[in-house]
């Protein structure tokens, strides 16, 4: 798969398996098949019955091979951004050889040998990122080696995460007869698919991922993912209030509320949208009824996420963005607007083959993995270990990045705010 530029993503959230394979063609991304499965196998983030998710995930990755016609080994594995530590480090690495350049292997070695931590046993690494590269004294994202270089300072920003649930991931993943090629954070996958990272040097993102039974929310600043938890909101409370009120299944509310543009209709406004039959009975679902009814349940959702972030957004310098499967229902952007009172925008792929926003972790997992980064496992960072003393030294093997007081503030403040609003 590797050496046909071939990837596989696969992710599971509270309610669904969600597969996407693509090719690199050109250096551009093309969509080979994607798939999708409801499972209740998951409830949340947390595995309910293993087996079932097993069986799911063979499903899913099967069915994409037999219909491609060749057998999928390898895939990418979402991590769910829940209780994870982000530690940013610093390395320091001096040329001992004036008249020498720096290669790409020097700094990858460099930096791995810098960044070989032991970690808090309840926890995994996940990621490993470069934040920014200071060439002599210059700061840049992009790392330059065309010119001769005396010095050279990484900024990395390392993020683990709970080993018992990674650890259950894997096993789901092995289980089904498949290997794990790496594993990506979805908010990471997020951010590169949104192109959200560079974004947020001057500006902080809250990014939302809206889905069925649970709302992630995660706070970007100065290309760092500064926090990230999971609130118990979903668009499941649009679905359980039509079901109420309608003799109609959750997979038919769920079409319902997905589907039509009920949210920004005229007030004079009243054009059905489904029909069923109860008994003898024909009853029918108009627009004009799910905005009345709907509205307020998202009104009350949105007003709740505003009171936690209000205190963090600067109308000047912030933006909402809002993705997942949720992300679909029309208008949201415009409703959720009002309520933040902040700059916001519903983030759809624009990518032919998957056009919705239920597959950016997935399509941000293969841009992540294919991302040229000194941490990229597909190159060959091997070099002759005389040649690596001789030409480059790590003057300070590694040193913690100097301390931001207004993330840790933010991120303290976002932690505050969730755990008063829950508690409330």
């Amino acid at each position: 798969m590797n050496q046909k530029e071939i990837y596989g993503a696969i992710e599971f959230v509270d309610h669904e398996v969600r597969f996407v394979l693509g090719e690199f063609h050109n250096n551009q991304l093309n969509i080979l098949k994607t798939e999708s499965l409801f499972t209740d196998a998951i409830d949340k983030i947390e595995i309910v019955d293993m087996q079932k998710l097993v069986n799911n995930v063979k499903e899913v990755i099967n069915t994409a091979s037999e219909k491609m016609g060749f057998k999928i080994n390898k895939v990418l594995l979402l991590i769910p951004s829940y209780s994870i530590n982000r530690y940013s480090k610093r390395v320091k690495i001096v040329n001992k050889k004036d008249e020498a350049y720096f290669t790409k292997k020097h700094i990858s070695k460099t930096v791995s040998q810098a960044l070989d931590l032991e970690y808090n046993d309840d926890e995994v690494l996940i990621n490993q990122v470069v934040n920014r590269y200071i060439i002599d004294g210059v700061s840049s994202s992009k790392l330059n080696l065309d010119k001769k270089i005396s010095e050279i300072q990484v900024d990395v920003d390392i993020y683990t995460g709970p080993k018992a649930l990674i650890f259950d991931y894997l096993s789901v993943i092995e289980a089904a007869g498949f290997n794990v090629l790496d594993i990506v954070l979805d908010t990471y996958a997020m951010a590169m698919e949104m192109a959200l990272l560079d974004h947020s040097r001057n500006k902080n993102i809250i990014l939302l991922k809206y889905e069925r039974k649970n709302l992630t929310m995660s706070l970007l600043s100065r290309r760092r993912i500064i926090s990230s938890l999971m609130i118990d909101l979903g668009y499941c409370a649009l679905t359980e209030a039509i079901i109420k009120d309608n003799n109609i299944s959750e997979k038919n509310a769920e079409k319902l509320i997905l589907t039509n543009n009920y949210l920004a209709i005229e007030d004079n406004q009243k054009v059905p949208v489904f029909l069923y039959s109860e008994g003898n009975e024909t009853k029918s679902i108009d627009d004009n009824y799910l905005h009345n009814l709907l509205m307020p349940v998202l009104e009350k959702q949105f007003n709740e996420i505003s009171e936690m972030i209000k205190e963090i957004i600067d109308k000047d310098s912030s933006e909402v963005y809002i993705t997942g499967k949720g992300a679909s229902i029309f208008s949201l952007s415009s409703v959720c607007q009002k309520i933040l009172n902040c700059k916001t925008k519903v983030y759809t792929p624009q990518i032919l083959g998957a056009r919705k926003g239920s597959l950016v972790s997935c399509l941000g997992a293969i841009y992540a993995y294919k991302d040229e980064s000194i941490f990229d496992s597909s190159k060959d960072n091997s070099i002759d270990d005389l040649e690596f003393r001789q030409e480059v030294n790590i003057k300070s093997s590694i040193s913690t990045s100097p301390k931001d007081e207004m993330e840790d503030s933010m991120a303290n403040r976002f932690m505050e705010l969730f755990k008063l609003n829950k508690d409330n």
